[in-house]
């Protein structure tokens, strides 16, 4: 069984103590609060107090002037066409950024402007930049939203020019924009099954392993054979950027520990070797052999 210490509050008690202590009067507030003697509790009552939105604390507008149902959606409707020209115009300027600014200061803008110049936002940014001469033109039926216009840019040329002229761009689902999407890839019984790599547009066909833990020898190996394969065939390897790191520091690993092998041995350069021919001359000018 559970027992109050002290006889429970009622409801006129609860309010005169937040009256009391939180009225925000300037006598009551002045005070001095005595020191509450030793056995006696100084806890206050709990007051539960929720905060007001933004939208509950804002009153409703009542300077409205009270327009007609066509009127209202003509309104709307402009600004739609407004916010869709805003934000092909906005995507033109990051295009004509990457296109006119050097790397390093498209970089600077990208981060200025909050975005990572390798983002996919980016990215999309630069594709609806490219197609603006064409967007421009049927602004009035573009969605207000830039994901939409992206995808109205990967859509075959030919689907695009009979939407516009149809009237219908606006209408198109995103269910029968994803579909004339997927109508853009390769479409033979070779490269049709094959995914394609978003940052490059290429077809993915494989994955490269190693079969054993691989050493930075094994590395340089590799890159070399992959670089004989790529120089012959129409394929491109990528690799990773963990790979990458792991084969830099085990090769400043390696030249680190050969290092400390020589630091004893005496800079001799009249006993390099520099090849047949090379030492023939070096023999002529200097009377010295370099097997001395």
């Amino acid at each position: 069984m559970i027992a109050f210490s002290k006889p429970i509050p009622t409801s006129d008690d609860t309010k005169e103590l937040v009256e009391k202590y939180f009225d925000g009067s300037t006598e009551q507030a002045a005070e001095p609060a005595s020191p509450p003697a030793d056995n006696e509790s100084t806890s206050l009552p709990v007051v539960y107090v929720s905060k007001t939105s933004l939208e509950r604390a804002t009153t409703d507008d009542a300077n409205i002037v009270k327009k007609s149902r066509d009127e209202y959606v003509a309104e709307f409707r402009l600004k739609l066409v407004k916010t869709a020209r805003s934000i092909i115009e906005m995507c033109r300027i990051v295009y004509e950024a990457e296109r006119s600014l050097d790397s390093w200061a498209f970089k600077d803008f990208c981060t200025e402007i909050g975005y990572s110049p390798k983002s996919s936002t980016i990215r999309k940014y630069l594709a609806i930049g490219k197609v603006y001469p064409r967007l421009v033109e049927h602004a009035e039926q573009l969605p207000a939203s830039w994901t939409s216009i992206y995808l109205l840019t990967q859509i075959p040329a030919d689907d695009f020019e009979r939407l516009a002229t149809s009237s219908s761009l606006s209408d198109a689902t995103g269910a029968e924009l994803n579909e004339l999407v997927r109508s853009t890839r390769p479409m033979d019984s070779l490269a049709a099954p094959l995914p394609i790599d978003r940052g490059t547009g290429n077809l993915i066909f494989g994955k490269l392993m190693f079969t054993k833990k691989p050493d930075d020898t094994d590395w340089r190996a590799m890159l070399k054979a992959l670089a004989e394969v790529e120089a012959r065939l129409p394929v491109r390897f990528a690799v990773n950027k963990e790979a990458q790191s792991i084969w830099e520091d085990r090769k400043l690993s390696r030249y680190e520990q050969r290092k400390s092998q020589y630091e004893s041995i005496e800079f001799t350069p009249e006993k390099w070797d520099f090849g047949r021919d090379a030492n023939v001359v070096d023999e002529a000018a200097t009377g010295q052999s370099v097997a001395a």
